[in-house]
């Protein structure tokens, strides 16, 4: 039987705001996604605002409905294995949580959806590693 067991959108707010802080996101960004919802792609450490890449943006919308999560950044990177954008969630399962974030540092292992827009096939769910400097964030493997 399935569970029926799920968390409100609050929650997941909630978790995704300690996340932000976790990784040591610089404070406007934490504020914006806050107050107004309001997601950041970050390449290169620089952020900016997830509606600004409407492709971006309409994937998030999908993801968020397919595995009913909250995304609450994006890093993109440039990985030899293909264009990816890393999109750092929340999923529904509490159960799930204890693997959304793991610091050492500004090292940080992290729950995300990898969309490869390179090899679409290969996009998938897992943990990826992100550094975070400068109050913003990159992917490191």
């Amino acid at each position: 039987m399935e569970k029926t067991t799920r968390t409100t959108r609050a929650e997941k707010k909630e978790q995704a705001l300690a996340c932000l802080k976790g990784l040591q996101v610089a404070k406007p960004y934490i504020e914006d996604f806050e107050q107004n919802d309001k997601v950041y792609v970050f390449e290169n450490l620089y952020g900016y605002p997830a509606p600004g890449n409407e492709d971006v943006f309409i994937k998030l919308k999908e993801i968020e409905k397919k595995y009913k999560c909250l995304v609450y950044a994006v890093i993109h990177s440039e990985m030899y294995f293909g264009d990816c954008y890393n999109f750092l969630l929340v999923p529904d399962d509490p159960e799930d949580w204890e693997w959304l974030l793991r610091s050492s540092g500004a090292l940080h292992s992290i729950l995300a959806y990898v969309w490869n827009r390179s090899y679409e096939a290969n996009s998938e769910m897992g943990t990826i590693s992100c550094l975070s400097m400068a109050g913003g964030l990159t992917r490191a493997a």
